[in-house]
């Protein structure tokens, strides 16, 4: 018998199991606890600006300046345009329960910029009349603007929604018969706007079903709210305004959880 051929197999044998010893439940443990640690170390964090926020009970002030500054080129001319707006929006809301909730929002706003800006001339005009740049109040111009939405439920099973919404009418210019402006750019304005918004709906059953089933109006009182005007000093229908939305009913069917 061969000791030493004998020796060198049974220590090959001890090493062998050696390495297919199992895994105990402290090994494991490490290993996640080192891969644990290196996601921390490669993980970025991220920080976040806290929102400042002022509420005090039902009554909510939250105001907000902003600046914004654009620089495109002018179609007439290479000249650099400019735009800012500024606003700020104090609101009042209350609340009771899930039963009554009335949202006031009053917004003062300033919005001025150049009246050739590039992006004006995509429309459907296959040649655009381009005139002398100006720095004016913009298109969407709005000083005053009150949105009062409230929703009440004076049964579970009764809902009234109203939305009232007051602002000031939007600018425009006025032209001559060869189309040049006439005065100060975007010195005139719509008339007042003023929508409301009803509704009522009426929980029943169907069945299994729970469906909400009641009607909307729009423009409820029936306002004149035009969308264009005769701008045109030389035409007998100059400072007409035309194509106002009118009074529509519809059918409110939903469904909630």
């Amino acid at each position: 018998m061969n000791v030493t051929a004998t020796t060198s197999r049974l220590i090959a044998r001890a090493a062998g199991i050696a390495d297919r010893r199992p895994v105990t439940r402290a090994s494991r443990k490490n290993v996640n606890e080192n891969a644990s640690r290196r996601n921390r170390t490669n993980t970025a964090a991220v920080v976040r600006r806290p929102q400042a926020r002022v509420s005090l009970a039902a009554f909510t002030i939250a105001t907000s300046i902003g600046l914004v500054g654009t620089k495109n080129w002018s179609i007439e001319r290479a000249r650099r345009t400019r735009a800012i707006a500024q606003s700020s929006k104090p609101g009042v809301r209350y609340t009771k329960g899930t039963r009554a909730d009335v949202n006031v929002t009053y917004v003062r706003s300033r919005s001025r910029a150049s009246t050739n800006a590039f992006t004006h001339y995509f429309d459907a005009v296959r040649w655009p009349i381009v005139a002398e740049n100006a720095y004016a109040p913009s298109r969407a111009d709005v000083p005053h603007r009150l949105l009062v939405r409230s929703r009440v439920l004076p049964t579970p099973t009764w809902l009234l929604v109203a939305v009232v919404d007051w602002r000031t009418g939007l600018p425009y210019s006025t032209v001559n018969e060869m189309l040049d402006f006439v005065g100060p750019r975007q010195a005139r304005r719509f008339p007042q706007y003023v929508r409301t918004e009803l509704g009522i709906e009426h929980r029943v059953r169907i069945r299994t079903l729970r469906p909400w089933v009641g009607i909307r109006v729009d423009n409820a009182i029936h306002a004149w709210l035009p969308s264009d005007v005769q701008a045109n000093v030389t035409s007998p229908l100059f400072g007409t305004f035309y194509n106002s939305e009118y009074r529509q009913f519809r059918i409110q069917f939903r469904f909630q959880r």
